[in-house]
């Protein structure tokens, strides 16, 4: 709410005379009231430009971003001062008014504009030459068709007290599906590497820049249901989970992994080159989410992309042979499904391997003699126990190997 300002009641001591026969005088308080007074600020009225289909805030099926009743924002009234304002509007309100919450402290150092910045920030920063200090969400909040509150970081720039906001970044959307599937988070990486979140400096204007602060900066988003979301039975009614991302480009793909409510896991990778551009909003293709167990397989087979919902080999005794050929202190480790001339090959492993020890190997599966991959591999030995040796790949593939 605006801030009000008083001017204190007026006080006014009028000492009476009272004279009585022998008794002291005494004086009595007469208090009169003075008008009340208030210093008002002007409103500021604030709209957003629109996205390319590419979607706040709040979007409609339209992809146009609405305004959330409650919402509030930081304004920098030509000051470097970080003033909060609240949205006067209802939820779904395209454009609106926003008034002062905090006052004005007369004593911060001036630059040019107004410049402002969607969502509120406490530790949102403006210098003297506009350039703002804001936080990118690494925590975003699943929210039915849309971002969730506080997600989708909007800045703009005024001479006057209307704002017109800009889109920071932009959305990247995924549709699941899955039957009797409930989903509480979804956590996205870059496969590179990348900064995804946390502290961006952004230069206010037509097309906002961003960059990233050296230090501060975050990795991962995940996106938490506040209660788990039931996915839909098929691709047709896949539900949809929007990010909020700044704008990147992803050199070596992403990596998307989903938390069921059950405690499983769900991974897939995107793992070429993936350029997201500021004010579009992109939307990737129906998956099946199968989810899998959080923690490694203990069965004896190869778990390839596990994660992805890749139907595994598991040994059957008494129908598939596995052997062992050591050589040179290495081992190579074969499944062989006579049924089908399956073959499954990883190696060389060292016949010392421990767990923590990380290796490299080649995985090779053929069938009747031809090839199907034969990739290289770097292992991770997660455990050794008995006969049994468990590693792991960065991409979450299994090997629980005799050895």
């Amino acid at each position: 709410m605006l801030n009000k300002w008083y001017i204190p009641l007026g006080v006014l001591l009028v000492l009476l005379p009272a004279c009585r026969s022998d008794r002291e005088k005494e004086a009595e308080e007469v208090v009169e009231e003075v008008p009340e007074t208030r210093m008002t600020e002007p409103l500021f009225h604030a709209g957003f430009e629109g996205m390319e289909d590419a979607s706040k805030v709040y979007m409609d099926g339209e992809y146009r971003i609405l305004w959330d009743a409650g919402d509030e924002i930081s304004i920098f009234t030509k000051t470097t001062q970080n003033r909060r304002y609240g949205f006067l509007g209802a939820t779904g309100d395209g454009e609106g008014d926003f008034e002062a919450v905090t006052a004005a402290d007369g004593s911060s150092p001036a630059q040019a504009r107004n410049v402002a910045a969607y969502p509120y920030q406490a530790s949102a920063a403006c210098d003297t030459d506009g350039r703002l200090t804001l936080d990118y969400p690494a925590a975003q909040t699943y929210r039915e068709g849309t971002y969730g509150p506080g997600a989708h970081v909007m800045v703009a720039t005024s001479d006057d007290d209307h704002l017109s906001f800009r889109n920071v970044g932009c959305g990247l959307g995924f549709k699941f599906y899955g039957d009797g599937v409930s989903v509480s988070s979804i956590t996205l990486t870059g496969r590179g590497g990348e900064d995804l979140a946390g502290t961006v400096y952004v230069t206010p204007g037509d097309a906002p820049a961003l960059e990233f602060a050296a230090s501060g900066t975050e990795k991962a988003i995940t996106l938490t249901a506040a209660s788990p979301v039931a996915l839909g039975a098929d691709a047709e009614h896949a539900t949809l989970f929007w990010f909020s991302l700044p704008p990147l480009t992803l050199s070596e793909g992403f990596t998307v992994s989903v938390s069921t409510a059950d405690g499983k896991v769900f991974e897939r990778s995107v793992k070429s080159s993936f350029t997201l551009v500021r004010n579009y909003v992109y939307r990737m293709a129906a998956l099946e989410v199968v989810p899998v167990p959080a923690s490694a397989p203990t069965e004896l087979g190869v778990y390839w992309n596990y994660r992805a919902g890749v139907s595994p080999y598991v040994y059957t005794p008494g129908k598939d042979m596995i052997s062992v050929y050591e050589a040179e202190g290495n081992a190579y480790v074969r499944f062989l499904v006579p049924e089908t001339t399956h073959l499954y090959e990883v190696g060389p492993i060292p016949t010392d391997a421990e767990a923590g020890d990380v290796l490299s190997a080649t995985f090779t599966e053929s069938e009747a003699g031809t090839v199907i991959r034969t990739p290289s591999v770097s292992l991770t030995v997660l455990s050794r126990a008995g006969d049994r040796l468990t590693l792991e790949t960065d991409s979450h593939s299994y090997f629980v190997l005799r050895f």
